[in-house]
């Protein structure tokens, strides 16, 4: 027998085996996921920054919508002519008006001195209650009427910033103290850099926290108001991931992580869920600190989604502290200590698009802030693609499994894929993947399912795609018109049928 002729029997042989084969032993053997593993993996997805709960509640700015008077703030006090006393009193400025305006300077005790009437608190009010005060102290001591009295900010006093990184102009700014805020100093950087941002790190003035403990922190460890034992002091973080206000919360103690649980943390039924399964686990941690804070951040992520009434219960038992409860004034601020390793970490914020903070929070004088630039995020198509390769993936932009497959120039027609396998990285690091059916050699059946930076899509071969390719592999030996040609032993052999 010619070799032609022996190569075409064995591919033929080969061929009518593979598809006797391939019903029993010779098939694809993907498990599709199931319903929980399916949310599973769409839970999933890029790893967001862990936010410090405790520090970014306490960083939070508060917005009151009234400037407060501070020591160092340069006020003018606009007073009527006749109150001066004779004499303009020194500070005062001469017009043809019947009122003098006073300048004085907000003293670090928070008071301002006045003519006539002397010191009068300030910091820490707003200019109608300073303004209030000075015409109580005038009214009826001094006048028979209520006097006029304007209270004006001449200059507020400013607080030097550090911004650098992702912005249009870092550098250091000089903010009044009511604009004291992460928010407030990229707006005066210009605005984050239009490639975006990533992370935002706060690092406070002079490498302080900006929680401190305060001394009911370090009351008796061994004792509560109820003689027991305390709390066991934990910390809570919570990293997004699926929506803004779902994630994964961590609660740990010293020692390490004790608990975690994926929650929608502005849904009142999940939040209780969590808080009893916790307390089932861990009944020594304070179910109430631990409400408080889910409340707190819940409220910060979505305002209106806290139960008001619970928190300012749980405020009232913290301040009138009843006999039968433990003191959770007397719990270690953990939740508000950031400290690892000796060293104070900056609190880390993750930006919602490519411009937008996580939420704005108060600086301390000092303060630097550094906005990491936001690295350029990619997905990765490997296997039986024409193409593999890593494809990058712009912001504000969302890819679907078919468009992914068509950025690879498409399956392998020879291996006949039918089904792909997409990894991602889960909320604990670990690799979660699940696998999609391909139906026939279009991309128009690919499953429309959303990809998300960082993904890899694998087409992976299969006992039946192993045995597309080696029949491919065994038939194309020369099959041209049954002609063979072949080197051998120095020998030319060439056959025709």
């Amino acid at each position: 027998m010619n070799f032609a002729r022996w190569a075409r029997s064995l591919a033929v042989a080969v061929a009518y085996g593979g598809l006797f084969l391939m019903p029993g032993g010779c098939g694809d053997g993907v498990v599709l996921p199931t319903a929980e593993q399916l949310a599973e993996f769409r839970n999933a997805g890029p790893i967001q920054p862990e936010i410090d709960v405790g520090r970014l509640l306490a960083s939070r700015r508060n917005h009151t919508g009234q400037y407060t008077l501070i020591a160092g703030d340069l006020l003018e006090v606009q007073l009527p002519a006749v109150l001066q006393d004779g004499a303009a009193p020194q500070g005062a400025v001469s017009t043809a008006s019947p009122y003098l305006v006073h300048r004085c300077r907000v003293r670090e005790d928070g008071t301002i001195l006045v003519p006539v009437i002397g010191a009068v608190e300030a910091a820490g009010r707003t200019v109608a209650q300073v303004e209030g005060q000075i015409i109580a102290a005038f009214y009826p001591k001094y006048t028979t009427l209520p006097p006029s009295i304007v209270v004006t900010v001449a200059e507020p006093r400013a607080f030097k910033v550090t911004i650098t990184g992702a912005v249009e102009a870092p550098g250091v700014y000089a903010l009044p103290h009511d604009q004291m805020s992460l928010v407030s100093l990229i707006m005066a950087a210009g605005g984050i850099a239009e490639d975006g941002a990533g992370v935002i790190f706060i690092h406070d003035g002079d490498g302080q926290s900006r929680v401190p403990v305060k001394p009911t922190v370090e009351a008796d460890p061994t004792a509560s108001k109820s003689g027991g034992p305390l709390p066991v002091p934990v910390q809570l973080a919570f990293r997004q991931s699926g929506g803004r206000h779902e994630g994964m919360l961590f609660v740990r103690d010293e020692t390490g992580l004790l608990y975690s649980e994926r929650l929608d943390v502005t849904d009142p039924s999940q939040r209780e869920g969590f808080i009893a399964r916790l307390h089932q686990t861990f009944p020594g941690i304070s179910r109430d600190f631990v409400t408080l804070r889910l409340n707190e951040l819940a409220d910060l992520l979505k305002p209106g989604s806290a139960d008001k009434a619970l928190m300012a219960e749980i405020r009232r038992r913290d301040t009138e502290g009843p006999d039968d409860a433990p003191d959770a004034r007397a719990e270690p601020a953990v939740a508000g200590r950031w400290e690892s390793g000796g060293g104070v970490k900056p609190l880390i914020l993750p930006v919602k698009g490519t411009n937008i903070p996580f939420t704005d929070v108060a600086l301390s004088e000092g303060a630097r802030v550094e906005v990491e630039p936001l690295a350029p995020e990619t997905f990765t198509v490997v296997g039986l693609v024409n193409k593999p390769g890593a494809f990058p993936y712009p912001p504000n932009t969302r890819y679907n499994l078919m468009q992914a497959l068509a950025f690879a120039g498409g399956v392998d027609p020879i291996a006949d894929p039918r089904y792909v396998r997409v990894y991602r990285q889960g909320p604990d690091g670990e690799l979660v993947d699940a696998s999609f059916p391909l139906q026939g050699k279009s991309l128009v059946g690919a499953p429309a399912i959303t990809l998300k930076p960082g993904d890899i899509v694998a087409v992976e071969q299969t006992a039946r795609t192993h045995l597309n390719l080696l029949l491919s592999q065994i038939l194309s030996v020369r099959a041209a018109v049954g002609a063979t040609y072949i080197h051998y032993t120095g020998q030319d052999l060439r056959r025709y049928d």
